[in-house]
């Protein structure tokens, strides 16, 4: 019987228990692969997330030496699932924490997909709250139909890829971020704006900013080239 469906907080804690996995996972594929990448809404910061690392083995050769080790290692093959390049597994014992496990062709479709809504969703607290809003609505609505649950994500999945490939990202810091962030707002092409620290060891609080802690306040901006050019914003700095 499928287990019903959870949302939860963000936990810390997922990034040592990804790291656990991962270390259990070099160790055992040894050099058959590129790289291991925590990937999904677990690996971001404040976003909302099934309680369930999805994890992302990078392979350019080697696919069936790699399943081998799995299966050998209490995983089991599940196959692409109809997605090419992307190889899925099963952990079927539960001294791990909970997982899905993916080998992903490096450069593939798959692979620039599963990257790029990471890297959008680590940059904009606009569709983290999307995303997180209508994952929530989802599982409220039905708690037992994956399917409904994953196809309903698409569109948004979707958008956020298209907004990810044609929008840009920089970062400034120039004393206090609300009046730099303000400034920049009233320029045409910015999409979104996020202001916070930068440099400095560790996480901190403006107070710490202040007593001198090392960090710097900063904007970060998601920008379309199209409207705004690079130059127009190193011009108006």
């Amino acid at each position: 019987m499928n287990k019903e469906l959870r949302l939860s907080s963000y936990q810390e804690s997922w990034v040592t228990e990804f790291d656990t996995i991962k270390n259990f996972l070099d160790n055992i594929l040894l050099n058959l692969h590129e790289d291991i990448i925590h990937i999904g809404s677990t690996s971001i910061p404040s976003l909302k997330a099934k309680p369930i690392i999805d994890i992302d083995i990078v392979f350019t050769d080697n696919l069936d030496k790699i399943i081998k080790v799995l299966e050998n290692n209490n995983y089991e093959y599940e196959g692409t699932k109809g997605l090419k390049d992307r190889h899925a597994f099963k952990y079927k014992l539960n001294n791990l924490y909970e997982h899905h496990l993916y080998a992903v062709l490096k450069g593939s479709h798959q692979y620039h997909n599963h990257l790029d809504v990471k890297r959008n969703l680590l940059n904009s607290s606009k569709n983290r709250t999307k995303y997180s809003t209508l994952k929530e609505k989802l599982i409220k609505d039905n708690k037992k139909d994956r399917a409904l649950y994953t196809n309903n994500k698409t569109e948004l999945i979707s958008q956020i890829l298209m907004e990810e490939r044609t929008m840009k990202t920089i970062i400034f810091a120039g004393g206090c971020f609300w009046g730099v962030e303000a400034y920049f707002k009233q320029l045409e092409g910015v999409n979104e704006t996020e202001v916070g620290y930068i440099n400095g060891d560790g996480t901190t609080t403006y107070k710490k900013v202040c007593e001198g802690s090392g960090h710097a306040e900063a904007v970060l901006i998601n920008y379309d080239e199209n409207v705004i050019s690079l130059k127009k914003f190193f011009y108006e700095v």
